[in-house]
């Protein structure tokens, strides 16, 4: 038994034991003869041990259990008595690791959940020993929490028998207890940041099993937590699983977006993804990592109170910088923008949805973008469409940042306000409205593809008509079609084209827009209501 961080470690080596042993205890107390005993009681449980994936019945089931209640409560019993003699209760403790790392073997068969659950006792017992005094044994309890809650395995399992397991598990706060456990965890020591990284697992385990448990999850310390440990400078595997945990925390539920607004999270991302401003990751780990800060960030701007915490944090002007240098950040800062700019937002299947209430802080966010001078940053990038950094990257695709910058030029001309949106309206009266030029090009670019999908969609509608049992499956191939063709950013080119011609210099509509070709185009009922209402204004211009 060595003494480490506060705590006893057993000695796992036999032979080392049995000479600790024999070198502290020179004579045979009563109180040893009692701790023999109750040894001797399990010895005969042994077998277990042994026991194979084929084996597993209710009957084992339930003898582990029993086996691992007797377990916890000699230790217990040991350590109550003799606290200060380390030796004395080391045995016990090698015992209880021993019977944790058998158990292992029950996630095997999660149709036998159901029986696991109904020992309340022995499952109170094993997550008390999460705040155990030897974190050793605190570890053994997440390893084996991992195996049992592995998602492949319960989800191919029967609900009603991994159901009571996991109701167990929420109604005892067990999130909250496997925080507290990695407060005390020291990661300097292999074994237990080798256990932060296994509670990590479990945290997103559940969230795969159970995402409408989200909420309740982060209401139980572990993103205070995350916070927290995101913030330490050094990179490690541990700080990759934080920011893949938090992602995930903050796509699931509004709540949680709201939650990290309100702890300043916003701020401690803006900090941590600063260090890239000037430095590529170093590593692609390193690199995956910024880019799921970045989702992070992303996430939280869906919601308006964000995009003001995030504009009151210089995110603007973080994001602008990272476009002027072209590291890796450059890339994902325009989605960052998109978020934090639009009121219309990209969603994953290329779709998109509208922020009604989130329009005066992304008005703010436009403004502020145009003053901190981001007009000469994200137009060479509108004129020629940045490539993405490379294949081996996660970062986003040169098709996505294409579609990035469609989306904030667009947001610039229509939530910019006074002064701003005229520095905005300037930009395409430059060199002979070259800008305006590469709109156009960029409609018929985007045109054309979703002319190709519609003719796709249109032969898919006809097997519907044949086939009318397969129609809502064709349903949502169809509507998957026609967002990946780029139907989204289709208009809002073309909304930018009506905003300039409404609002621009008067040789850009005469010179550019009024040409038959580019207004045969414009198509659709939403965009066909759009040019009758800014006809409307156009005509209320003219009489003012």
């Amino acid at each position: 038994m060595v003494q480490q961080n506060g705590h006893y470690r057993p000695i796992t080596n036999q032979n080392h034991m049995s000479d600790a042993i024999h070198s502290s205890l020179p004579l045979w107390s009563h109180a040893d003869e009692e701790l023999a005993a109750a040894s001797a009681r399990i010895d005969g449980e042994e077998e277990l041990g042994m026991v194979s994936e084929d084996d597993i019945t209710e009957s084992i089931v339930r003898k582990m259990c029993s086996l691992l209640e007797k377990r916890i409560l000699a230790n217990q019993e040991a350590r109550t008595k003799f606290p200060d003699q380390p030796t004395k209760f080391m045995d016990s403790e090698v015992e209880l690791q021993e019977t944790l790392e058998s158990m292992q073997i029950l996630s095997a068969n999660p149709n036998l959940y159901g029986v696991l659950a109904a020992q309340s006792r022995p499952l109170h017992l094993l997550i008390g020993l999460l705040s155990h005094d030897n974190t050793d044994i605190s570890v053994n309890v997440v390893d084996l929490l991992h195996s049992l809650l592995e998602p492949t395995g319960l989800k191919d399992a029967d609900p009603g028998a991994v159901g009571p397991l996991l109701d167990f598990f929420f109604s005892n706060q067990l999130v909250q207890l496997l925080t507290q456990n990695l407060a005390r965890l020291d990661e300097s020591v292999r074994d237990e940041a080798e256990g932060v990284h296994t509670t990590l697992g479990i945290i997103e385990s559940l969230l795969d099993i159970r995402p409408e448990m989200a909420v309740t999850i982060a209401q139980q310390g572990i993103y205070a937590w995350l916070l927290r440990r995101i913030q330490r400078r050094q990179f490690d595997k541990n700080k990759l699983y934080v920011s893949e945990v938090l992602s995930i925390l903050l796509q699931l539920d509004d709540a949680n977006k709201t939650r990290l607004g309100d702890m300043d999270g916003i701020d401690v991302l803006l900090q941590q993804l600063a260090v890239y401003k000037r430095h590529d990751p170093s590593t692609r780990e390193e690199a995956e990592m910024m880019y799921n800060l970045f989702d992070c960030l992303c996430s939280t701007l869906m919601l308006a109170t964000n995009k003001d915490k995030f504009l009151k944090g210089e995110g603007v002007q973080l994001m602008n910088l990272m476009l002027r240098e072209r590291h890796a950040a450059r890339d994902c800062a325009l989605k960052v923008l998109d978020y934090a700019m639009s009121v219309v937002v990209p969603t994953e299947g290329g779709g998109a949805f509208l922020l009604s209430e989130g329009e005066a802080a992304a008005a703010a966010n436009c403004n502020k973008f145009v003053e901190v001078l981001g007009l000469r940053t994200i137009f060479p990038l509108f004129m020629h469409s940045p490539q993405a950094k490379g294949k081996s990257l996660p970062g986003p695709t040169s098709a996505e940042m294409e579609e990035h910058i469609i989306s904030i030029v667009a947001a610039l001309l229509r939530q910019c306000t006074g002064q701003f949106l005229q520095r905005v309206l300037a930009k395409f009266t430059e060199n002979e409205h070259e800008k305006v030029d590469r709109l156009v090009e960029l409609h018929f670019q985007y045109h054309d593809r979703v002319t190709k999908a519609n003719a796709k969609i249109e032969s898919l509608r006809q097997v519907r008509r044949r086939r009318t049992y397969f129609s809502e499956e064709l349903e949502e191939i169809v509507e998957l079609k026609r967002m990946d063709s780029g139907l989204l950013s289709l208009q809002l080119i073309d909304v930018s084209l009506l905003d300039i011609a409404v609002n621009g210099q008067p040789s850009v509509s005469t010179l550019r827009l009024d040409s038959q070709e580019v207004t045969a185009s414009l198509h659709s009922a939403f965009l066909l209501q759009l040019r009758i209402s800014l006809f409307i204004c156009k005509l209320l211009k003219w009489y003012w």
